[in-house]
């Protein structure tokens, strides 16, 4: 459940960023094009077969534009869905395990370890959850032994008390 939200949340990012982008080329190439492509065929002003080419090669250009736009906008969110997919999965894997390792020791298994491997932050934590788990195995196994001393302790005088008292009946 925390993957898949995770993986939503990356989603959502990645999709915000190429929108962001998507639009930020589409403006430039409709308002910033047409001057560009104007100067590049060579118009110069009063000419009269050029501005009649001017005109029809802008509605061209204009069209053209707006079609490869749309097709680079469809191209452009499956490549994000698809590459934030597998972001959030590679992000997602090492923090499931810790999830599930979290469970397990909440359960009193204490030996439960974590691969370390991933790096930067998501390997810190690891390191640091091992070590964690390491510090209550240790103190589960102290507790234990503690309980095991007091136990074999108190059985001593448990047993001379039950002893005189066993004696003071038959008496």
């Amino acid at each position: 459940m925390l993957a898949r939200s995770l993986r939503a949340r990356m989603l959502v990012a990645f999709l915000v960023v190429v929108a962001a982008t998507i639009g930020t080329v589409a403006v430039a190439v409709l308002l910033i094009g047409p001057g560009y492509f104007a100067a590049a065929m060579g118009h110069v002003p009063g000419d009269q077969m050029g501005a009649a080419m001017a005109q029809a090669t802008q509605a061209a250009f204009a069209e053209a534009m707006r079609e490869a736009t749309g097709a680079a906008t469809i191209i452009a969110v499956v490549t994000a869905t698809v590459v934030s997919f597998a972001v959030a999965a590679r992000i997602a894997r090492p923090i499931t395990a810790l999830v599930v390792a979290a469970r397990r020791i909440a359960h009193g298994h204490y030996a439960e370890r974590v691969p370390a491997d991933e790096p930067g932050e998501l390997g810190d934590l690891a390191l640091s959850f091992n070590e964690m788990a390491g510090s209550l195995e240790a103190t589960e196994r102290r507790r234990m032994q503690l309980v095991g001393d007091v136990a074999h302790e108190l059985r001593t005088p448990l047993t001379t008390i039950d002893g005189y008292l066993e004696g003071s009946r038959t008496a």
